[in-house]
């Protein structure tokens, strides 16, 4: 127990600091330590559920939630979900193996390894094209 909490804590600090969401840190960390990949599938989205269930009160609160957006959001989000996990379960029937959630896992790892610097060289590139960086200058990291 006191194993998965500290790298519980350690992955979620890591999650903050690099932006990414739970679900990328806790899920390889619940398969390491031996939990099935449907549990650790479904512990991911029962935490990712609490964590963003407190950022969207957060901007409630603040006044800055575009409510039309945020349903626009949630039923897209609900019918991929949905999508998803009927896929999912098709497959893991069809070959008989739960390996497949380990897959797509590795792929959406895959894919925002390839998408967070993308974005972040092509903030940099808008911002030197505006004339407020140049190329190799290094502002205040603060």
């Amino acid at each position: 127990m006191r194993k998965l909490t500290i790298l519980g804590f350690i992955a979620g600090l890591i999650a903050a600091a690099l932006g990414l969401g739970g679900g990328v840190m806790y899920n390889p960390l619940l398969i390491s330590l031996n939990i099935s990949p449907k549990v650790s599938s479904a512990t991911g989205m029962h935490l990712i559920r609490y964590s963003q269930l407190a950022a969207s009160i957060g901007y409630l609160v603040f006044g800055v939630l575009n409510m039309q957006y945020g349903a626009f959001l949630g039923v897209l989000t609900a019918i991929g979900a949905v999508l998803g996990m009927l896929f999912v379960n098709k497959m893991m029937k069809k070959f008989d193996r739960q390996s497949i959630i380990v897959i797509l896992l590795c792929f959406v790892l895959l894919f925002c390894t390839m998408l967070i610097p993308s974005f972040g060289m092509i903030k940099l590139l808008e911002r030197v094209d505006a004339g407020e960086v140049g190329l190799g200058d290094f502002g205040n990291i603060c």
